[in-house]
């Protein structure tokens, strides 16, 4: 697979079954980086309201996934961040979990 062509520096991929604190870890790494347009924060989420992975665009490098749960439960943080990794534009990826703190720059 070819990455396409892109001004980012970094893709952040973040699974999560948290959606509401990723989210807070999400703003929290790009407040804290010096040039938060240079990075692509990839967040994939469990969701129970959609059958195929679904993409909402927050900000040109902010994407949230959806991903559907299969019988009721999470398909887990490797899948979700196999997803989240095979839509990055960047050659480099970070993967951040909602617990982790970043540092400033």
């Amino acid at each position: 697979m070819e990455k396409m062509q892109n001004n980012f520096n970094i893709s952040i991929v973040h699974p999560t079954c948290r959606p509401k604190i990723a989210r807070e870890t999400r703003d929290r790494w790009l407040d804290l980086s010096s040039d938060p347009d240079s990075i692509e924060y990839l967040l994939c989420s469990d969701s129970n309201c959609t059958k195929f992975p679904e993409t909402k665009i927050i900000k040109e490098n902010s994407k949230e996934f959806l991903y559907p749960l299969i019988d009721g439960k999470s398909v887990g943080p490797v899948q979700k961040a196999n997803f989240a990794s095979q839509n990055s534009t960047s050659n480099c990826i970070l993967f951040v979990a909602d617990d982790l703190s970043p540092y400033k720059n």
